[in-house]
């Protein structure tokens, strides 16, 4: 049966929904993604900081002069250090004969597999973070040491949703605690914190996260040659990929590749005081690591 083929501008963009679809950390953190570097900036990305500004008040019925303040911004560099990628070939008679969909049977399988590689950098981040010493875990009690975390992230001022990523041991307790955890929804909470189980982190790991907690890098290579057309790069939503089909023509075979350029760091967290207007970038303060082993 001869093979289903996309046109080649949709291939970048249909491979990273491809992709999308199977993050799991890598959706619970803030991404950066394009489809190159600005001229002269190298192997960085400057992922932006939320602007700030301070707010003045005056009573009512006085007429002096509002206050007048500026819009703080900035920003924070992210060095982009690998590139995941996946390259796989097809014989002749493979691409000829036996190759029906070549979305389902080969770019699904590649964009799988460069989402796992991101995955991974995610999760060596977390599992190596430093644990908070002040907080006790108990395996019985899991609850107590995540609401600890929870209101230290909140006494730094830190902003958004809080999740808790989880591996499979830490996880298992925080089920066999019973009423502890709400397990009525799809997604089991936790003093009103979502749970994430994931298995790319170590099985003990238990971290008290915000999205802006890391900061992950996602970029787009060059095509090799601008006027191929079967090499296409896109950034969206939070992914940027690039694919390229070609031939060997030593051999005849058909070569498909999905790349992309990734770096993932901890991120420091806006905090901002409002009487001065001042915000400072903190290090280590949007996740909080617990110890469940006790080592």
């Amino acid at each position: 049966m001869s093979n289903t083929l996309l046109d080649p501008r949709d291939l970048a963009g249909v491979t990273a929904d491809l992709a999308k679809a199977d993050f799991g950390l890598a959706g619970l953190v803030y991404t950066e993604a394009s489809i190159g570097f600005a001229p002269g900036q190298g192997s960085t990305v400057n992922i932006a900081v939320p602007g700030s500004t301070s707010a003045s008040e005056r009573a009512l019925g006085v007429t002096t002069d509002y206050t007048v303040d500026g819009v703080v911004e900035q920003t924070f560099p992210i060095s982009v250090d690998a590139e995941a990628y996946s390259t796989v070939s097809l014989s002749l008679s493979e691409s000829t004969l036996d190759l029906e969909n070549y979305t389902r049977q080969i770019l699904a399988p590649q964009a799988r597999a460069v989402a796992g590689k991101i995955e991974g950098k995610v999760a060596a981040l977390l599992d190596g973070m430093a644990t908070e010493a002040s907080i006790t875990y108990d395996s019985a009690n899991p609850k107590a040491a995540l609401v600890k975390a929870r209101a230290m992230l909140r006494a730094n001022q830190v902003p958004g949703e809080i999740v808790v990523v989880a591996g499979s041991t830490a996880y298992a307790d925080l089920l066999l605690s019973g009423d502890d955890v709400d397990t009525s929804a799809a997604v089991p909470k936790v003093a009103g914190m979502t749970i994430v189980e994931n298995n790319r982190v170590a099985p003990t790991a238990l971290v008290v996260m915000v999205r802006a907690a890391i900061g992950l890098a996602i970029v787009a290579p060059e095509p090799l040659d601008e006027t191929n057309s079967a090499a296409h790069r896109t950034a969206d939503g939070g992914f940027a990929v690039r694919v390229l089909r070609g031939t060997n023509p030593a051999n005849g075979q058909s070569l498909s590749t999905v790349s992309t350029f990734v770096g993932a760091a901890l991120l420091p967290i806006p905090k901002h005081d409002a009487e001065t207007g001042e915000t400072v970038l903190t290090d280590g303060i949007g996740a909080v690591a617990i110890n469940t082993t006790g080592a």
